[in-house]
């Protein structure tokens, strides 16, 4: 009866040891999988990206025929960047340089700009304009920041600078 009861004991204390190997490896298994659960969803579920297209438009808002205007010029920079968590990306920088706000009618054809903005990610990125109007008149400026959000789901944009 003793050596039944020390080959129960054994069996019962290797079958405890596996027991614990083998919670020991799901546990293990587990933590690995959720630690790298987001990239492996990544890798079966790739997220989608769109393409945003940005129409760049300088505009007058006022007749600048006046005599106060003949000296008078202004300057656009525009900036388009990209936010992705802690990340800033410039996607491009176009600056329109001085040009006489009397003259501005004759100008407004060339100041078109198209973007265009492949492989975002709506989800995670905010596509920015950042836009600055200076304007220079007998040694005096005027510098006045914009700043416009481009939506989420939107593909097209007109976007219009008002001077």
């Amino acid at each position: 009866m003793h050596s039944s009861y020390l080959i129960h004991n054994v069996c019962g204390f290797k079958l405890l040891i596996m027991k614990k190997i083998f919670i020991s490896i799901i546990c293990i298994l587990t933590t690995v999988l959720l630690a790298y659960s987001g990239t492996v969803h990544e890798w079966i579920f790739p997220e989608k990206t769109v393409a945003k297209n940005i129409n760049l438009q300088i505009s007058k808002t006022n007749n600048y025929r006046y005599k106060v205007y003949h000296n008078s010029y202004a300057m656009v920079n525009v900036t388009v960047i990209s936010l992705h968590k802690n990340n800033i990306d410039t996607l491009i920088t176009k600056d329109f340089t001085d040009f006489k706000l009397r003259n501005l009618s004759s100008y407004s054809k060339t100041f078109n700009q198209n973007i265009h903005v492949p492989d975002v990610s709506d989800k995670k990125q905010q596509i920015v304009v950042v836009y600055t109007i200076k304007y220079t008149s007998k040694g005096s400026t005027l510098m006045i920041p914009n700043v416009k959000y481009i939506g989420k789901g939107v593909t097209n944009d007109n976007f219009i600078i008002h001077i």
